[in-house]
Formats: structure tokens, C-alpha cells, sequence
């Protein structure tokens, strides 16, 4: 029952999916995402940790801090409707502190419009960075990494 036990914590403890996340090395990035199989000794625990033992003769120690990379897709035109609703958004609050109930209206169907602009449109956006510290070895290669990511 105790190995049992102990098995399922190691599982949990485990979080499978923080070792699938992309990483935005910036050598895979340019050949297209490919870091699985073409990784060094340094950028191996991003993308395939078998690849820590592959190194060279001169190698002793390698470290990279940080490797930042940004994303943003916009499918749709969503940034610069923002800027439209916003600026209908002061529209009619301007309206409404002025007490004019036509302008108000008027205003009001002006930001309606803008947000129903963005039907069927999206965006995205993807935030990660990565630091690694690799000593390699013949006896036994040493790699600690740090690697976060924000997909929205």
C-alpha cells in the first residue's frame, strides 16, 4: 500500500505538462521549432533532455540568462478597435456629464457599433522566458534550467 502511495505522489508531484510547454529558444525558433533534435548540451531540458550528453571536447560550462521571447497574433484588427471603442467610450462620457441625452444616445450606438466590430475576431498572445546552467561531464552531465510561459 506504501509504494502504492508513494508512486501516485511522484506522479503528481510530476507536472507533465510544464515539460511540454514551447520554449522561445531562439536558435529552434529560427529553424522553425525543430529544438527536439537539435538542441545543445545548454538548451537540452527545454526540449529534449537526452541531448544533455551531446557536447564537445572544449565544453566545460555554459549558462544563458535570460532568453525572453514575445508573441502576438491578431486575427482581426482587434488593436486598433480598441483604440475605437475607447475613444467612443470618452465620447459618451462626455456626453453623459454634459447632461445631453441626444448626444448620449448618439455616442452610445457609436460604441455599440465598435464592439460588434470585433465579432468572429481574435487575438493572442505568448509570453515565456528561460535561464539555464549546464556543466557537462563525461561521467555525468549537469543541467539546472528555469523556464516560464504565458499563453492568452
Amino acid at each position: 500500500m506504501k509504494k502504492k502511495l508513494l508512486a501516485i505522489l511522484v506522479a503528481l508531484a510530476m507536472p507533465t505538462a510544464a515539460f511540454a510547454s514551447p520554449s522561445f529558444d531562439p536558435r529552434s525558433m529560427a529553424m522553425g521549432g525543430i529544438g527536439a533534435s537539435t538542441a545543445s548540451y545548454l538548451t537540452a531540458p527545454l526540449h529534449n533532455p537526452a541531448l544533455a550528453a551531446k557536447y564537445g571536447e572544449g565544453d566545460l560550462l555554459g549558462f544563458f540568462i535570460p532568453a525572453i521571447g514575445v508573441s502576438l497574433h491578431d486575427k482581426g484588427d482587434i488593436i486598433t478597435g480598441l483604440d475605437d471603442v475607447s475613444k467612443s467610450v470618452n465620447s459618451l462620457d462626455n456626453a453623459l456629464n454634459s447632461h445631453d441625452p441626444l448626444r448620449a444616445v448618439t455616442n452610445a450606438t457609436s460604441l455599440i457599433n465598435d464592439l460588434k466590430s470585433f465579432v468572429g475576431d481574435t487575438a493572442s498572445f505568448q509570453v515565456g522566458g528561460a535561464a539555464a546552467l549546464a556543466i557537462p561531464n563525461p561521467m555525468l552531465s549537469v543541467n539546472v534550467s528555469l523556464q516560464g510561459y504565458v499563453d492568452a
